[in-house]
């Protein structure tokens, strides 16, 4: 319910902007699109509380522990594929704002904040990984571990951020 209602509160802001934005003051436009940024980041964080919740519910009568890689790395997928198809519709709505900047402006915000999302989600996989992998891994060697995996990481992810973030 809180992601509806950030959701919610986003698309509310986006229509003030888009109406009223000639009308405002500076300062009023200034603070509907910081309230604007929070909804759209709150309502990412509200959507993968919402994942994990229902990946726990769905783990709990099957004996797998939520805190293991492999609900989480479902969390990670499901989000990452529906994310996918909420960012391609909402770029084909984005795309046909055509003149209502404002609008397409709200849009293209919720459209990076899904993109946070799919981040986050990845982002308790691999550090959970990690976790895991670093308890095998003897006390003496552990820094180096860390410190090889996240350079190792870091040459995998960095190149696409580069080019396309």
């Amino acid at each position: 319910i809180s992601a509806i209602v950030a959701g919610a509160a986003n698309m509310l802001v986006a229509l003030f902007l888009a109406l009223w934005h000639k009308q405002a003051s500076a300062s009023l436009i200034e603070a509907a699109e910081f309230i604007q940024s929070y909804a759209s980041a709150s309502f990412a964080w509200f959507l993968l509380f919402a994942a994990k919740a229902a990946v726990h519910y769905a783990c709990e009568g099957r004996h797998m522990e939520t805190e293991q890689i492999v609900p989480k790395v479902f969390t990670a997928l499901g989000l990452s594929g529906t994310e996918f198809l909420a960012i391609v519709l909402l770029d084909v709505l984005a795309d046909s704002m055509g003149a209502r900047a404002r609008v397409h402006e709200a849009v293209v915000k919720i459209i990076m904040s899904l993109g946070s999302l799919v981040g986050f989600a990845w982002e308790l996989c691999f550090s959970t990984a990690i976790e895991a992998i670093d308890e095998r891994v003897p006390s003496s060697a552990r820094l180096a571990f860390v410190v090889a995996f996240s350079a190792a990481l870091s040459v995998l992810v960095l190149p696409a951020y580069v080019l396309y973030i």
